[in-house]
């Protein structure tokens, strides 16, 4: 990893993982835009690639946008233009900071130490040098907490989409890259994935998409225990690991359920708290048999074949956890899958 100067007027430092991704699709007025929230006491900028990095793309090497979208338009003289109004993203860049106490590292009297100094001072100071180590391994684990914790926002507020992370190195950077200092390598497993993230929205990202996703992450507000579950059900699903699938299904499923119900409580008058307790401890078949009979989940419309497949689901998760059943079949993973997809869609 290489430290640098966050930018040179703020005269901040940390970590900037360039990620390589794939398929993630963004308005064209997300270009060069950021959002910025707190993790573990660390404050983490994830970036988007500026206009004139995307300018550059076709003849750099790496490749900021795969390829981009738009639609044909008649310009006042007669003649076919074409308007852009999405990317398709490679890259992103997550930024943390380095904690207030180390600033001091890259400083001398208040002033930028050059490249020379910092050499100078890192040979110098044992000491220096070891806690620089230090630092990189830290701000790297923070880092992959959060590039999580951006994808799992990305995946809620982004509506159906996926996101799985792969991996990539990173290296300890700042915005603008103008000032590159000493090269760390932290024993990390931040630095020690794969390839790629892998991103499947079903439209592009908007402007007011991604400020939710700041607001969210900003509150630390965190995606209903359905959705996460749903998404893990669909990592699973592309590693056939059918058993997971279905019992990934099956929580997502009846903690979607459940919630319903208690929006059905919510609405029952104070001092009935009897009659709350009875409709609590309900047992799904019962919920699967009389839909209707609770107001939350009667407006979501369950179709009959959708009850089947949700009873078949909650049988074969049953199975499973009493040690009746080892095994899933592709079939039943999938119908799962589908199943799930369309109920949580409703919410």
């Amino acid at each position: 990893m290489e430290l640098v100067q966050k930018d040179r007027s703020a005269q901040r430092f940390g970590i900037r993982r360039r990620v390589e991704i794939g398929g993630l699709s963004i308005s064209t007025r997300l270009i060069g835009k950021s959002l910025n929230f707190m993790l573990n006491g660390f404050r983490i900028y994830v970036i988007i690639p500026s206009r004139e990095e995307i300018k550059k793309w076709e003849s750099s090497d790496e490749e900021i946008v795969s390829q981009c979208s738009g639609k044909r338009y008649k310009k006042a003289d007669g003649k076919e233009g074409y308007l852009t109004t999405a990317y398709y993203l490679n890259v992103i860049d997550i930024f943390v900071e380095a904690a207030e106490r180390d600033q001091h590292l890259f400083l001398d009297k208040g002033k930028l130490r050059t490249r020379r100094e910092f050499d100078s001072f890192l040979h110098d100071s044992g000491s220096a040098s070891t806690h620089l180590q230090k630092i990189g391994a830290e701000l790297a684990e923070v880092g992959e907490g959060a590039l999580d914790r951006f994808l799992e926002v990305l995946r809620w507020k982004g509506g159906q989409g996926q996101a799985s992370l792969n991996g990539q190195s990173s290296i300890l950077v700042g915005f603008e890259n103008r000032y590159r200092y000493a090269a760390i390598n932290p024993d990390s497993g931040f630095n020690h994935l794969q390839n790629m993230i892998h991103v499947f929205m079903s439209s592009p990202v908007s402007l007011k998409i991604w400020k939710e996703m700041e607001l969210s992450l900003q509150s630390g507000f965190r995606p209903p225990v359905w959705v996460s579950y749903l998404t893990d059900a669909e990592h699973r699903s592309r590693a056939y690991d059918h058993l997971g699938t279905l019992l990934s299904c099956a929580v997502a499923l009846e903690s979607f359920l459940r919630s319903r119900i208690e929006r059905t409580i919510e609405k029952i008058p104070n001092g009935n708290d009897r009659i709350a307790y009875s409709i609590r401890r309900i047992q799904m078949s019962e919920i699967l048999d009389n839909p209707n009979d609770f107001s939350e989940i009667a407006l979501l419309k369950i179709s009959e074949r959708s009850q089947k497949s949700m009873r078949s689901i909650f049988q074969l998760r049953n199975e499973v956890m009493h040690g009746r059943r080892h095994e899933i079949s592709m079939r039943d993973a999938k119908v799962a899958l589908e199943t799930t997809r369309e109920l949580v869609k409703k919410r």
